[in-house]
């Protein structure tokens, strides 16, 4: 009977992937964010997480307040960035908002899901007590334009829980 040296190489293959993996985690004192869009050590933030707060007190700050957490005028960011990746927040700071559903389901036979989501929609701007304000389109601002990695980057912080929403100050360089 021949006996298979392949399940103990790759099981000894595993365990070391995993050890490196367990001392790569440990080794590491500072936060980053997943896609390294921040970096936080000891409350301190990187120069890409400051100038993303500049912009944001700049511009974006009258509306949904100074720690992103919303007004009544506009949402709470920090409970809304996570579900977007890096391209669809700039999409959304960048562009206007339209009403979307997928094209199958909108011309699908007998669907009425279009005029749904659209009386849905009418419905909810003519029910606000208070006429609605929509976010403008940044596209042509380039304080923000430029910076919408930087924006990213500081909402994400705020978002991960890792940055208070008063004043970051710098890493050493």
């Amino acid at each position: 009977m021949r006996m298979s040296t392949a399940r103990p190489r790759y099981s000894a293959f595993l365990l070391l992937l995993f050890c490196a993996g367990c001392a790569a985690e440990v080794a590491t004192p500072q936060v980053t964010a997943p896609e390294e869009s921040y970096v936080v050590v000891d409350g301190k933030v990187d120069q890409t997480t400051y100038i993303g707060w500049q912009v944001f007190q700049e511009n974006c700050a009258r509306c949904h307040g100074p720690g992103a957490s919303g007004t009544d005028i506009a949402p709470n960011l920090t409970e809304r960035i996570n579900w977007l990746s890096p391209d669809q927040f700039r999409l959304r700071v960048l562009n206007r908002y339209f009403i979307t559903i997928p094209l199958d389901e909108a011309v699908a036979e007998g669907s009425g899901n279009m005029e749904q989501a659209l009386e849905e929609a009418v419905e909810a701007r003519e029910s606000k007590p208070v006429p609605a304000i929509d976010m403008p389109r940044w596209r042509d601002n380039p304080d923000v334009r430029d910076h919408i990695q930087e924006l990213y980057a500081w909402l994400t912080a705020r978002a991960d829980g890792v940055l208070g929403p008063g004043v970051p100050e710098l890493l050493p360089r």
